[in-house]
């Protein structure tokens, strides 16, 4: 018969999670956050990254001689700093446009029609008087 496994007396028992409570004891239900917060907040961390990997591209390829310029000043991390947080804006808003566009319903085939000629109508030449405008030069 196998022995009973006793709980290590130096190690506490992990506590029981607590639910959240009102100032009356009622219990809460556990905060959560809109899916479309969840996407955007998601899009804004892949958004920074990016700009990471762009501006680290930028700075180690030295385009337009930019490692010299933001390594050699006494303001060039400002620089850093500024083209991380402008990327992240616009690398962040491209991925929430991209993943919102992604959502919507597939529909079904195109509602232009399909570009056939209508069957049984011909082209009828119908005759215009032409008048002319205004004066006429003698």
């Amino acid at each position: 018969m196998p022995e009973p496994v006793m709980p290590d007396p130096v190690t506490p028992a992990p506590a029981p999670p607590r639910a959240l409570s009102d100032a009356a004891g009622d219990e809460l239900p556990e905060p959560v956050l809109p899916e479309l917060v969840r996407l955007y907040l998601r899009n804004i961390a892949l958004g920074f990254l990016l700009a990471l990997v762009f501006t680290g591209l930028l700075l180690a390829l030295d385009v337009a001689h930019l490692r010299h310029l933001t390594l050699e000043t006494t303001g060039g991390w400002l620089a850093i700093v500024m083209l991380v947080v402008f990327n992240t804006i616009v690398f962040a808003g491209v991925q929430f446009a991209i993943a919102v566009m992604r959502m919507a319903e597939p529909g079904g085939p195109p509602r232009r029609g399909n570009r056939a000629p209508v069957a049984g109508r011909d082209a009828v030449a119908v005759p215009v008087p032409a008048r002319p405008r205004g004066r006429v030069a003698p």
